[in-house]
């Protein structure tokens, strides 16, 4: 997203009324999360401790809105739904309330998933980095390449419901701390559907997003978290999976050292060599094609101080 310096008084252009609506909704929804029956009573811990600082922090939250939905941002965000996405681009449009409404819930989801790992928006923005090249590559529609970029930096949201010290472990997670791990991906959707409905959005990213999320861990070969097979996999989830197992492994790991980029991209084809296959195989010679774009992706926004 765009940065400028931020106003001196966001909350008198944005409207302090929209701002505590939009984090008393994510607030309630939190809670609701927070009792849904998958998750553990340690998980509903995490997801209610993640209320408070949401709360308590809302002077930085809309400081940090306004630098980083900039006009041109909200008019970008506004061309990532179907119904807009054919105007003509016209600087002077105004940011109806609807649309200034969805995107501060978009930006709210976005803190917390900033807020799961120690390393969380690097690898968000990398993802969405990641995607805006390969599905441009793939030749998909301009508004589907938008709605993926905005849907990828929300992907991991969920991870507020799995307790830190199972994100920190330093050696492998045994098999309860895997399905704490795996509802990750419906707690996220829970929370993604959640300001759809609360929103009524029949368009644009948040409704990627709930696809990414609660799909983004399925494989083609029907062995993932919800046992979705091939093509019942939503595409834009398969299209995901691969920017995000490529930055998994080349990050650092609390368990592992991160991987190079050759060793990478071979780890993900022997992923795919043998019966169990993880990746989409017919979009696995196009992702070879652009791999090393990624890797350019990848130096380019790793920190300075990364390993």
């Amino acid at each position: 997203m765009k940065e400028r310096n931020a106003a001196s008084r966001p909350d008198e252009q944005i409207g302090l009324e929209r701002i505590e609506s939009c984090l008393d909704h994510l607030a309630d929804s939190l809670e609701s999360l927070a009792a849904i029956s998958v998750l553990e009573p340690a998980q509903a811990d995490a997801v209610s401790s993640a209320v408070a600082p949401l709360i308590e922090d809302r002077k930085n939250f809309v400081t940090d809105f306004a630098t980083a939905f900039t006009r041109d941002e909200l008019l970008a965000y506004r061309t990532a739904h179907r119904q807009f996405a054919d105007e003509p681009e016209d600087p002077q449009r105004q940011i109806d309330d609807a649309l200034l409404d969805e995107a501060l819930h978009y930006f709210a989801l976005l803190r917390l998933a900033q807020g799961c790992e120690s390393d969380s928006a690097g690898h968000l923005e990398r993802t969405a980095n990641y995607c805006r090249h390969f599905a441009e590559h793939l030749g998909c529609e301009p508004l589907f390449v938008e709605d993926l970029v905005y849907a990828a930096r929300l992907h991991d949201v969920g991870l507020i419901a799995v307790p830190s010290e199972i994100l920190a472990k330093r050696g492998v997670i045994d098999s309860n701390e895997r399905l704490l791990l795996d509802t990750h991906t419906r707690a996220g959707a829970y929370l993604v559907n959640s300001i759809i409905d609360r929103l009524w959005l029949e368009d644009g990213p948040l409704l990627a997003a709930h696809e990414v999320a609660l799909y983004h861990h399925e494989r083609h070969d029907g062995y993932g978290v919800l046992g979705l097979r091939g093509e019942s996999i939503p595409f834009a989830a398969r299209v995901f999976q691969f920017a995000d197992a490529y930055d998994a492994l080349r990050r650092v790991r609390p368990h592992r050292p991160p991987l190079a980029h050759d060793q990478a991209v071979a780890r993900m084809r022997e992923a795919n060599a043998n019966d169990a296959v993880q990746f989409d195989p017919q979009l696995f010679d196009a992702f070879h094609d652009c791999a090393q774009e990624f890797a350019r992706i990848h130096d380019q926004t790793l920190p300075a101080n990364a390993v």
